[in-house]
């Protein structure tokens, strides 16, 4: 009996655990969605001057 209420709190860790992702996951969702998006690119000069776009 002993073994099984582990094996349920193992379980119950875990779908915590899943939540926690799931939230995480939400919002970065939420901000790539807005704006923000932009802000994630970089913007290098070359030595002629020109703009280059690196993701």
């Amino acid at each position: 009996m002993g073994r099984l209420e582990a094996i349920e709190f193992k379980i119950q860790k875990k779908e915590e655990e899943l939540k926690a992702l799931e939230m995480k996951i939400n919002n970065i969702k939420t901000e790539l969605e807005g704006n923000s998006f932009k802000d994630l690119i970089v913007k290098k000069s070359d030595f002629l001057g020109l703009k280059k776009t690196k993701i």
